[in-house]
């Protein structure tokens, strides 16, 4: 009897774990969509100042959460949002508001596309 309750305990525990990091993938991946938003808009209004500042807070949001992107994306994906990533500052420094914006919708597809391959549906598990 005591091997089942701990087999249940395990199997609840885990539901519980996975439910949670979904939350979280979905919570984190809205976050940064929102964030790339403002820099895309600030990008496309030619806004300087307060496209740096806002890709400032983008970049310090993908630090922040880029462990935990690891664990759910595929690593070839995140290593061209890594790339992807990179080559923003530079972008906004010199002015390139054109290509940042595109870069900017570049990650956030990868964000979008993380949460729907990651969304418990049958075409997902089988």
């Amino acid at each position: 009897m005591k091997r089942i309750v701990i087999a249940a305990v395990c199997l609840v525990l885990a539901v519980f774990l996975a439910v949670f990091g979904f939350w979280d993938l979905k919570k984190i991946t809205e976050e940064l969509h929102d964030s790339a938003e403002r820099v895309i808009a600030a990008a496309e209004a030619e806004d300087g100042q307060t496209a740096e500042s806002e890709l400032d807070i983008f970049l310090t949001k993908f630090a922040k959460h880029k462990k935990m992107l690891g664990a759910f994306v595929n690593h070839g994906e995140l290593d061209e949002a890594d790339i992807l990533v990179r080559g923003l500052q530079d972008k906004a420094v010199q002015g390139e508001f054109t290509e940042l914006a595109e870069d900017l919708r570049t990650l956030q597809y990868h964000f979008a596309h993380l949460h729907d391959t990651e969304t418990p549906r049958f075409e997902n598990i089988f």
